[in-house]
């Protein structure tokens, strides 16, 4: 070697009296995570029951672990050091051997199981409680343990994308017909005290509407899902009135599974409050226009019924409608984007792209 050459490194192996490579497993991380979970800053778990595969989750991420194989032999040593002295040997035990290592990838959980045990005892209204069953009831701790996600993933699920609140310590969903009652109770109130909906005073709605639904529905449920806090010096809110419309328009759509459009665009004009406008964004996750029938028409189709699973879930979207155009479709995929992936991205992978006079539509892969 020259002179000038970095010194070489030399570790002198041995292997331990217990070494086996049945005891451990590799599992790739990105340097990022590596630190935090280092410092204690985030915690990993391992979660699935016996009939699940296994996934990996910190307190905001899940990730699926695929088993890949290494290009080259890889030796787990606990007291793995460099030697002090340059050119001089380091000594270092071999406790053992992998070939192969888990690689995360982040998915987004499956909610079918959370959705179908809070659905055996939806909150429908204070004076229907005395039927329901406590075992049918869960906390928020109950359902973390059934399903293979983060802490703050279910969360966002429950606070966000189904109809939900922590009720007397349970979290229950909601039917979409109490939803439209509680629109429908602060409607009236709005009304009875000439009141308008961009300009409400939040106190004096709280104790109004407290001999009429639980505190805990409104105060955890109804105003951070339906009104925007107003930007003054008092304690008033505005109503998201796209979020109240597309309520309404859920719940009513359940009852069918499709309806002209010009039956409900009338319908809209009569039953949506606040002189909302009919939009066809506004269905967007909810329903789709199906222009190809011989009668215009709408066709019930919720995103929240569909799996979690990018693949199965286009596959479901092709399987009940043929081609989309763009704006249709990417309601119903944005909830599965992960991160460092885009709408777009996804979209490329499980669908190819054609114009029909002017407009841009996708076909599944598989039909083309």
């Amino acid at each position: 070697m020259a002179a000038a050459d970095p010194p070489a490194v030399f570790h002198k192996l041995s292997f331990a009296k217990d070494y086996s490579s049945d005891n451990f497993v590799v599992l790739e991380l990105t340097e990022d995570m590596f630190d935090k979970s280092e410092s204690g800053d985030v915690r990993l778990f391992v979660r699935g029951a016996s009939e699940d595969f296994a996934v990996l989750c910190s307190d905001t991420n899940t990730y699926e672990m695929k088993l890949r194989e290494s290009s080259n032999t890889m030796l787990l040593c606990s007291n793995f050091e460099s030697a002090e002295v340059d050119n001089e040997a380091a000594e270092c035990q071999v406790d053992g051997m992998q070939h192969y290592f888990l690689e995360l990838r982040q998915l987004t959980p499956r909610w079918n199981r959370v959705k179908h045990l809070m659905e055996s005892a939806p909150f429908q209204g204070a004076e229907y409680e005395i039927a329901v069953e406590t075992e049918k009831k869960y906390s928020f701790g109950e359902l973390q343990s059934s399903v293979q996600s983060s802490q703050a993933e279910l969360l966002h699920y429950l606070q966000n994308i189904i109809y939900a609140c922590e009720i007397n310590g349970f979290w229950r969903i909601l039917t979409h017909e109490y939803v439209v009652r509680l629109i429908q109770q602060i409607v009236t109130w709005l009304q009875y005290n000439s009141l308008t909906w961009d300009n409400i005073p939040l106190t004096e709605a709280e104790v109004a509407l407290a001999d009429l639904e639980p505190a805990e529905v409104m105060k955890n449920f109804f105003w951070p899902r339906f009104a925007l806090q107003s930007a003054g010096p008092f304690n008033t809110c505005q109503l998201n009135r796209e979020a109240i419309a597309r309520a309404i328009v859920s719940a009513f759509l359940r009852t069918g599974a499709k309806i002209y459009c010009d039956e409900l665009v009338r319908w809209w004009q009569s039953a949506i409050p606040f002189d909302i406008e009919f939009d066809e964004k506004l269905l967007g996750g909810i329903a789709y226009n199906d222009y190809h029938d011989v009668t215009p028409s709408y066709c019930y189709f919720p995103k929240d019924d569909l799996p979690t699973v990018a693949e199965t879930r286009f596959m479901l979207l092709f399987k009940e409608r043929s081609q989309w155009a763009r704006d249709e479709l990417v309601p119903y995929i944005e909830d599965i984007v992960t991160e460092g992936q885009t709408v777009d991205k996804m979209i490329q992978k499980f669908a190819k792209s054609f114009v029909e006079e002017g407009r841009t539509f996708f076909v599944g892969s598989s039909f083309v």
